[in-house]
């Protein structure tokens, strides 16, 4: 029955109306925890099918990368595909999503080019919120007229004509 239903709302409604969409989102993300396996996937496809018009909440995101942990490669596969798409909420929810990538590539290094791809996504999805997770864009530009940053530039420069 459950199948049925996410059949139904694959039709053209859930893709045709981001507001049939958004109420749908939680009904779907809710069926990732069914224990029937084809349940998950196609709650997973339906979702992925209806991705452009939906925003994910991080209590949502949360339930869809507990899916990361299953044990069929054709569920992670689905769901790396699946986050291929999606946007995401927050800065948090990216890095989020990072870390639990990063933790289903150790366990599944056969997930190796999936995961791959879907970072590859990720960032060209959420390029603001993915810049401002690494430490390397916190710091503060440094002042081009400060006599000590001129100093250890131009001796940083010096270095590199040196040959080892």
């Amino acid at each position: 029955m459950r199948c049925v239903l996410l059949l139904w709302m694959h039709s053209a409604l859930a893709q045709s109306s981001a507001s049939f969409a958004e109420k749908c989102l939680d009904f779907l993300v809710d069926m990732f925890n069914d224990e029937i396996e084809e349940v998950r996937l196609q709650s997973i496809h339906v979702l992925r099918q209806i991705s452009t018009n939906i925003t994910l909440r991080e209590d949502q995101l949360d339930t869809v990368l507990a899916v990361l942990e299953d044990s069929s490669r054709d569920i992670r596969e689905a769901l790396h595909e699946l986050l291929c798409f999606t946007n995401v909420s927050t800065k948090e929810c990216i890095q989020l999503a990072l870390l639990e990538l990063l933790k289903n590539l150790t366990k599944y290094p056969t997930d190796r080019n999936s995961v791959w791809k879907c970072l590859k996504f990720l960032g060209c999805r959420h390029p603001t919120q993915l810049l401002s997770t690494h430490p390397y864009f916190h710091t503060p530009e440094p002042d081009m007229d400060d006599p000590a940053y001129c100093c250890w530039c131009w001796y940083s420069m010096q270095l590199s004509l040196v040959p080892p």
